[in-house]
């Protein structure tokens, strides 16, 4: 994660859960204790209460909001577990955020607050409708667009509102697998992790319809992000 001239990153080890490194030198700026082991979950940057923090998925499942200048801890949530922690937690706005698994963890809403400088995480609602394996959910006009498939849910593509009522789901006509997700111009462009069909699709709260598609890459677990660039899809 770049932020002003530090790399951020997560080697979760051991010793080492968040670091900060000089973008020019790679010396280590600052760096936070182990945060409870190995996952695969990215770091994401937001603003709570006028701070601005780095969200990161812990060991089983928690989660942690990181001041982004100095590495300080700042508050953790720990009510929701997930055997091995993949997708990164979604900032909603508000000091919300949604965070989402497989291995039966589903997927829960927090909203942290601060008070006299002190942060502190609360549980909105958990929820067994929809369980990302992979890919983070994708927000847009305050309804959550994900790929709700992993080793044993066939969900396919789900839109849920913020409160987690299920207003669609693809089930298998389309299914997506486990492929990546991509929004612009409230458009979501997501792979079938299947066979490498490319999928385009309107973020519409009232029902799912496909726009277009098109056979692009070939082979199984087609699960790789997407990143959009002057009008060129990679």
């Amino acid at each position: 994660l770049p932020y002003g001239n530090t790399i951020i990153a997560a080697p979760c080890s051991p010793n080492v859960g968040v670091a900060a490194f000089d973008m020019a030198t790679g010396d280590i700026i600052w760096k936070t204790a182990s945060l409870g082991g190995l996952n695969y979950s990215s770091p994401v940057l937001t603003t709570i209460a006028g701070v601005e923090q780095v969200l990161m998925m812990t060991g089983k499942g928690a989660v942690s909001g990181i001041d982004v200048t100095s590495g300080k801890v700042l508050w953790t949530y720990s009510g929701w577990e997930c055997n091995i922690p993949i997708t990164s937690p979604a900032p909603i706005g508000d000091g919300r955020v949604f965070i989402s698994g497989e291995y039966g963890a589903g997927s829960a809403m927090i909203k942290v607050t601060a008070a006299d400088g002190t942060f502190s995480a609360e549980e909105l609602y958990k929820t067994q409708v929809c369980g990302s394996q992979i890919h983070p959910p994708l927000l847009q006009n305050g309804y959550l667009y994900m790929n709700s498939n992993g080793n044993s849910r066939r969900d396919g593509f789900i839109c849920i509102d913020l409160d987690g009522t299920v207003k669609w789901k693809t089930g298998d006509a389309p299914n997506f697998e486990r492929g990546p997700v991509l929004l612009a111009d409230g458009m979501i462009y997501s792979v079938n992790g299947n066979d490498g069909t490319l999928m385009l699709f309107e973020a519409n709260p009232e029902a799912f319809k496909m726009l277009a598609s098109a056979p692009i890459l070939q082979g199984k677990q087609v699960w790789a992000p997407m990143a959009l660039a002057r009008g060129h899809l990679v």
